[in-house]
C-alpha cells in the first residue's frame, strides 16, 4: 500500500510555517525494463512509460499513489528503438525511431491522458543506411518545440526543429563542423520558444593553440543559418554552457576558466552575445580568492593552491537582469582494482576494476550583467557510492519565482536522510532535513526528477530492481 506521510518542518521563513506532503508509490519490477520515463500528471494520474526491449507499457497512478492502470502502446515495427518520452499539455508524447523494409524512420506519437493514440507524425525518412543515426533531443523552455539532432560522420550536424503542438516540422537543416572538433564533443544546443536553434562549442582549448582558441556558434531559424566566431586567447576553458536570456534576448557563455591546466580552475568567465548585432560582448573574468580556493581542496597545500580541482558546472541560471547564477559542484571519479592479493603479480583487467564516485559540495555564485560577483554561497554536501554511475548522487534542482531548492541524499544509501538547501535570491541559504528513508527501501535518482509545477515534483527511487516514485508537495 502506498503512504502519505505529512512532514511539518518548522522553519521560520518570512514567520510562516512551512510543509511538505511526501507520498511514496506501490512497487513496481523494473526487472525487464531497458528503461522508464516520467510522463508527469494528467488528470490528477501520475504516468510512467516502460521501455520493456519488445513492449512499451504505460503505468498509471492515482493521486495517493496507488496503482491504477496500465495498458501496452503498440509502436511501429519490430526494431524499434524509443529516443525520449515526455508529458505535454494534453497527454504525452513518444519520440521513437523504427527499421522496415531496409528504411530507419523517425516518428512522434501523441497519446492523451488516457493512452489513446491521438495523432501520428512521420517525422523523418532516414532511408536505406547501414550506420542508422540515434539523435538526441533537446526542448525549448515551455515544452511546445523540440530539436532533433545528431552528427554525420564526425563532420556535419544534422538538426531538425519540430513543434510539437501543432505536429509539424518548423525546419530542417546541416551545417558542417568545424574540422579541428573534437570527436568525442558532446552538444549542448538550446532551442528558443520562437524555434531558433543555438549550436556551440569550443576549438584549439589548448596552451600550445591557444592564439586559435575560440567559441563558434551556429545559429538556425527557420533553415537561415549565421555561424558566429568568438575569440579567446586570453585562458584556458575547464568547462562551460551557454544559456539563452529571453528578456535581452541574446546568448550569456559561463564557464570556469584555467591559467595554466584545464584540470585547475583559476576563476570564471561570462561574456554576451547579441544576435541582432552579430558580435559578443568584452569577455568578464572573476577570479577565485586563495580562500575559495582552499575551501573547495579542503586543504592549504601549496599546490592545492594552484587553482580549483574536479570542479564542474552543473547549473547556469539566467537572472531577469541578465545576470547569471551558476552552480558548479565538485565531482570525483576513480577507477582502482577491485582485487589486490600481496604477493600476486597485478595487471590491468577491466573486469577486476571498480570505480567510485564522490558529488561533493555545491560552490553557487550569483553574476550581475556587468561581470562582477553579487555573492557567493558554498553548499556543503559528501556523498560517495562505488559502481552505480554516480545516479543517486548531485542533487535535484527545484525552481520557483522566490527561491530554489537544491535536494540530495544526505548519504548514498537506502537508510539516509534526504536534505534540502533553499537558496535565497540574495544569497542566503538553509539546510533543512525533509524526511528519512529508513524502512521505506528508498533509493532516490535525484538527477531523474521531474518537477511539474512550482509546488511539486517527482522523483524516481531504484532500489533492487524495484521502482517506486516519490511525489514531493510544498
Amino acid at each position: 500500500m502506498p503512504k502519505s506521510i505529512l512532514i511539518i518542518v518548522c522553519l521560520f521563513l518570512a514567520s510562516t510555517l512551512m510543509g511538505q506532503d511526501i507520498l511514496i508509490s506501490d512497487k513496481i519490477s523494473i526487472r525487464d525494463d531497458y528503461a522508464f520515463y516520467l510522463l508527469g500528471k494528467q488528470n490528477d494520474q501520475y504516468l510512467l512509460f516502460r521501455d520493456k526491449g519488445n513492449d512499451f507499457v504505460v503505468q498509471a497512478f492515482n493521486a495517493n499513489l496507488n496503482k491504477a492502470w496500465s495498458k501496452k502502446v503498440d509502436l511501429d515495427g519490430r526494431r524499434t528503438e524509443v529516443i525520449d518520452a515526455f508529458g505535454g499539455q494534453e497527454g504525452f508524447y513518444v519520440l521513437y525511431q523504427y527499421r522496415k523494409k531496409g528504411n530507419t524512420f523517425l516518428k512522434l506519437h501523441h497519446y492523451d491522458a488516457a493512452s489513446e493514440l491521438v495523432d501520428s507524425v512521420l517525422i523523418k525518412n532516414y532511408g536505406a543506411r547501414f550506420n542508422t543515426p540515434f539523435p538526441f533531443v533537446q526542448y525549448s523552455p515551455d515544452r511546445t518545440k523540440m530539436l532533433i539532432y545528431h552528427v554525420e560522420n564526425d563532420k556535419m550536424m544534422q538538426a531538425i526543429a519540430f513543434d510539437i503542438k501543432q505536429m509539424k516540422t518548423i525546419w530542417e537543416t546541416s551545417f558542417k563542423l568545424h574540422e579541428d572538433l573534437s570527436r568525442k564533443y558532446l552538444f549542448q544546443p538550446i532551442l528558443t520558444d520562437s524555434g531558433t536553434a543555438f549550436f556551440s562549442y569550443e576549438i584549439n582549448n589548448r596552451k600550445s593553440k591557444l592564439k586559435n582558441h575560440q567559441f563558434i556558434v551556429h545559429v538556425e531559424n527557420a533553415g537561415e543559418g549565421i555561424k558566429l566566431t568568438i575569440p579567446v586567447p586570453q585562458f584556458l576553458v575547464v568547462d562551460y554552457q551557454f544559456v539563452y536570456d529571453p528578456i535581452h534576448q541574446q546568448l550569456i557563455a559561463v564557464g570556469l576558466y584555467a591559467d595554466k591546466s584545464i584540470t585547475r580552475a583559476n576563476g570564471v568567465f561570462k561574456f554576451a552575445l547579441s544576435i541582432d548585432r552579430k558580435k559578443a560582448g568584452n569577455i568578464q573574468k572573476i577570479p577565485f580568492d586563495q580562500h575559495l580556493i582552499a575551501s573547495l581542496a579542503g586543504k592549504t597545500t601549496k599546490k592545492s593552491l594552484r587553482g580549483a580541482e574536479d570542479l564542474q558546472i552543473s547549473h547556469a541560471i539566467v537572472r531577469s537582469d541578465g545576470g547569471v547564477l551558476l552552480l558548479m559542484e565538485k565531482v570525483k571519479i576513480f577507477h582502482r582494482s577491485s582485487i589486490e592479493m600481496p604477493g600476486q603479480y597485478r595487471r590491468t583487467n577491466l573486469s577486476r576494476m571498480s570505480t567510485d564516485y564522490y558529488f561533493e559540495d555545491v560552490f553557487a555564485l550569483s553574476i550581475s550583467p556587468f561581470g562582477a560577483p553579487d555573492w557567493k554561497a558554498m553548499l556543503y554536501k559528501q556523498q560517495t557510492s562505488q559502481n552505480d554511475q554516480g545516479i543517486f548522487s548531485s542533487y535535484f534542482l527545484w525552481q520557483n519565482k522566490s527561491s530554489i531548492r537544491l535536494i540530495f541524499n544526505d548519504d548514498i544509501k537506502r537508510r539516509t536522510n534526504v536534505v534540502e538547501y533553499i537558496l535565497q535570491a540574495n544569497g542566503e541559504s538553509k539546510r533543512y532535513s525533509l524526511f528519512n528513508t529508513a524502512n521505506e527501501d528508498l533509493l532516490l535518482r535525484m538527477r531523474d526528477g521531474l518537477q511539474i509545477s512550482a509546488n511539486e515534483v517527482i522523483i524516481p527511487s531504484q532500489f533492487k530492481k524495484k521502482l517506486r516514485l516519490v511525489v514531493v508537495r510544498y
